[in-house]
């Protein structure tokens, strides 16, 4: 769980989600998966439907779908999930009953059908819903226990001024789709990029936050903005250090971006569709549908990088509204 949770959220916060991007896998392999699991192709249909709000076009191959559902769950793979849990079989049923995930004389195998669907529901039964529950998933990006608890605690304090948070971050997230079918950031023209700067502007206010950047390089320290233009020299070799404040200037945590951050797979090779939302942070009782993100924006060889500033500023911005959930189940 913790594994998939941190490869949600790093891959979530680098990029910008997009609706439209995929069709279906091919019939051919599709019947091939199928075959596999057990299913006709309107069951999965159905099953993706009912428990994902989901559709099979909302997924390029069969692959995509294995990497979302997880294996088709059997009594192997159910005696593993309750040995990591610490449950025999008797006591993660009565959780399951009481928590709504299975109706009373139901089997664990008869109500969940892959083992994702099971771990998310195992997680939430035995998960402490307070703020131990929301551990820190920013630890190898140098964000300390304290810089975590204090944006948990920014956070709570957003969400408690605004009931309306989630449907703004919601109604953000979609204005970021109009911008986010691109493979690279040479792709976008400059109204893509005032449009992602004007997104990011506005998430900055929903959250009350403000972000500082700066070029750290040689020990010297630039702060640049999102529109500094910096040179090609400049960037090479250079960190980028990200600071997160907020509205009346108190510091929040900082994130030193390394040369191999930037120019790892994150923006250079990241193809993989990331849907999972609600194994990986959300761990709700009612599931949340994600849509596809695109491949991670390469950086230019161009002196002007507005848009890696853009992306590098939903670094931490992001991360709110999958907070913003867990801190909805925790209050």
């Amino acid at each position: 769980m913790k594994k998939r949770m941190m490869a949600f959220l790093i891959c979530a916060l680098f990029l910008v989600p997009s609706a439209e991007a995929f069709a279906a896998p091919k019939q051919s392999e599709l019947n091939e998966y199928l075959g596999e699991i057990g299913m006709t192709e309107k069951e999965l249909e159905a099953y993706l439907q009912d428990t994902y709000d989901e559709s099979l076009k909302g997924f390029e191959s069969a692959e995509e779908l294995r990497d979302f559902l997880g294996e088709r769950l059997d009594e192997k793979r159910l005696a593993s999930y309750l040995k990591d849990y610490g449950l025999n079989e008797k006591e993660a049923v009565k959780l399951l009953v009481d928590n709504g995930y299975m109706e009373e004389g139901q089997s664990i195998l008869d109500a969940f059908m892959f083992e994702y669907e099971l771990d998310d529901a195992l997680w939430n039964v035995t998960t402490d819903e307070g703020d131990a529950a929301i551990e820190n998933p920013f630890q190898e990006l140098g964000v300390d226990d304290q810089e975590w608890e204090r944006l948990i605690k920014h956070l709570r304090s957003v969400r408690e001024k605004n009931p309306n948070l989630e449907d703004e971050l919601m109604a953000i997230g979609e204005r970021l789709e109009a911008v986010a079918d691109f493979e690279t950031v040479t792709e976008l023209k400059a109204k893509d990029i005032a449009q992602m700067l004007s997104i990011l502007h506005d998430l900055q206010q929903t959250l009350e936050v403000k972000t500082k950047y700066y070029l750290v390089k040689d020990g010297k320290k630039k702060e640049v903005s999102l529109t500094t233009p910096v040179s090609a020299d400049e960037l090479k070799g250079a960190s980028l250090l990200v600071q997160v404040y907020d509205l009346e200037g108190n510091f929040i945590l900082d994130v030193l971006l390394t040369p191999d951050m930037i120019g790892s797979d994150l923006f250079h090779e990241t193809g993989a569709k990331v849907k999972q939302t609600q194994t990986a942070v959300q761990h709700d009782t009612k599931k949340q549908h994600v849509k596809k993100t695109v491949r991670g924006a390469k950086l230019p060889k161009t002196a002007g990088h507005y848009a890696e500033w853009s992306i590098l500023g939903f670094v931490l911005i992001l991360s709110g509204f999958f907070l913003i959930r867990r801190l909805r189940k925790a209050a």
